[in-house]
């Protein structure tokens, strides 16, 4: 999800990912750093701010995204008839809640 809204918003901060996936800002910055080392990303300056680090996506990490979302087109296919709407929100609160519970227990 992460690499995907770089690639969606070319020039994101850790921040606005972290808060689009309701994460911490700490645990986007080192998934940041794992996929800048994987080559997937590429980290710099904001020209406005020094203290931001803006993110951009590397032809690989916007190549690997369209090779994965290629790979799942049949699964969403296949979901789409059985996971209405309704269905798609009440999935997401359920694992949203377990990995919750799941963070609590340590």
């Amino acid at each position: 999800a992460a690499l995907r809204l770089v690639v969606e918003e070319q020039g994101i901060t850790a921040r606005a990912i972290a808060q689009a996936l309701g994460q911490q800002e700490s645990a986007v910055s080192t998934m940041m750093r794992r996929l800048e080392e994987a080559g997937f990303v590429e980290r710099g300056p904001d020209p406005r701010d020094a203290r931001v680090r803006r993110i951009e996506a590397t032809p690989r990490g916007r190549a690997s995204l369209a090779a994965l979302l290629d790979a799942f087109e049949p699964v969403d296919a296949a979901l789409d008839p059985v996971l209405d709407g309704t269905r798609v929100v009440n999935l997401e609160a359920t694992l949203r809640a377990m990995l919750t519970e799941l963070r609590r227990q340590g």
